[in-house]
């Protein structure tokens, strides 16, 4: 006769290495800090499976939690100061000492709401390259359960697997950073030499992102948006006049101003083609109904808006603008993004939904 086993049985080598491979998309497909580290995360708690909850820490100046397993969402953002401080993987017995001595008491506070008082262990992995310490992997057990040498060998080994890739998203993260801070201001000072044009770049690209999120678009997706929208009008610096000579001239213009950025090449085509028309009577190629870009489209529709709207333009109500603009769908703009435009504003998000920090995390 046969006896079923009453307990189950440890995941098999062939099990962990699997999850591995799983988490791998995640890991070296992420672009975002936060993304990156709760992929990280999810796969430190399957190395360690004692750990029932889970936190991990970037070092951005100060130390900060940016994701969570099993705890709640407010401890993200938090700046915290923990076992990992010295750089060296331990597993601590006493994590009151630990983690609750060297902060402030507003931020034991925000820990006791999370019952940390009650920990048992924490496993703690520092994520460091060479000498340079990106942050780290905190693994929680409680009530019974142990971490043993084994845990602390395997998540230290994945905590070494990525900290390269941890510090290519946070050099990218900060690229897109200085990227867009040069960005506002070198529109800025194109925008200061026409006082009617003050504004109006951050004043579409609003509209846009807000177009964008309402479409569905992925941070990166809104990202190339912000962009083409924030430098549609750049060809205008070329140009000594005030208008162009001919239909779309500044797009042009815009276009070739950009050429040798190619991680703005998608920005850089919806520059060129924001004057097309729908029917197909724009420029500069003459493009019609959905061969023009979508990003182009959306800033069209923008554009136009704020030149309806706004107090440099014809000052019109955003009633009134929205009907203008239907008044010509489907010969100068696309009605789907017309539709999505109205949408946006009759639930109010406008130029306040821009948000920098959301689209390039810190």
């Amino acid at each position: 006769m046969f006896w079923r086993k009453s307990q189950q049985e440890p995941p098999s080598s062939n099990s962990t290495e699997n999850d591995l491979y799983r988490s791998l998309p995640d890991v070296f497909g992420s672009r975002s800090v936060e993304t990156l580290m709760g992929a990280v995360l999810s796969h430190a708690m399957l190395l360690a499976p004692q750990a029932t909850r889970g936190y991990a820490v970037v070092r951005q100046g100060a130390d900060k939690v940016v994701a969570v397993r099993g705890y709640g969402l407010e401890l993200v953002g938090l700046e915290l100061t923990g076992a990992w401080r010295n750089g060296m993987p331990k597993i601590s017995t006493n994590p009151s000492a630990d983690l609750f001595s060297p902060n402030t008491p507003e931020v034991r506070a925000r820990l006791d709401t999370q019952g940390m008082r009650e920990l048992r262990q924490s496993l703690v992995t520092p994520i460091r390259d060479r000498n340079q310490m990106f942050g780290a992997i905190v693994l929680d057990a409680y009530g019974s359960s142990a971490f043993d040498p084994q845990n602390l060998e395997a998540v230290g080994r994945w905590s070494g697997l990525i900290a390269p890739q941890l510090g290519l998203v946070s050099s990218f993260n900060s690229y897109q950073q200085l990227a867009w801070g040069l960005t506002r201001s070198f529109v800025e000072a194109v925008e200061s030499r026409d006082f009617t044009g003050l504004g109006h770049a951050q004043r579409v690209t609003s509209y846009t992102v807000a177009m964008g999120r309402e479409l569905g678009f992925s941070i990166s997706e809104l990202q190339d948006l912000w962009f083409a929208s924030m430098l549609h009008d750049l060809g205008k610096l070329s140009q000594e006049g005030s208008g162009d000579s001919t239909p779309g001239e500044h797009a042009i213009l815009g276009y070739n101003m950009l050429a040798d950025l190619p991680a703005l090449e998608t920005a850089r085509v919806a520059v060129r083609h924001h004057h097309e028309n729908w029917n197909g009577s724009g420029a500069p190629g003459a493009l019609a109904g959905e061969t023009i870009p979508l990003y182009s489209r959306i800033i069209a529709v923008a554009n136009a808006f704020d030149h309806l709207t706004s107090e440099r333009g014809e000052r019109i109500s955003s009633k009134q603008g929205v009907a203008k603009l239907h008044s010509k769908a489907d010969v100068l703009y696309d009605v789907r993004m017309i539709e999505i435009l109205e949408k946006v504003i009759n639930i109010g998000r406008s130029t306040a939904e821009l948000r920098p920090d959301e689209i390039f995390p810190l």
